[in-house]
């Protein structure tokens, strides 16, 4: 599915999404999840550029 801008500005500013946090560098990703979400084993590379390191996420409700 393709993301517009309308979609990214919407999904930015609802309350209800959750912003993933590197948790080696702190940097906030631009990945975002549901209150509801579960999620695990989902590898990514941090985006900030003095850090680029992979982490999991593991989202648990």
């Amino acid at each position: 599915m393709k993301m517009n801008e309308k979609d990214t500005a919407d999904h930015a500013g609802n309350q209800d999404w959750i912003k993933v946090v590197c948790p080696h560098c702190g940097y906030e990703m631009p990945i975002f999840c549901g209150k509801n979400a579960v999620a695990e084993d989902l590898h990514v590379r941090c985006k900030a550029r003095h850090c680029k390191r992979f982490f999991e996420i593991h989202i648990e409700n």
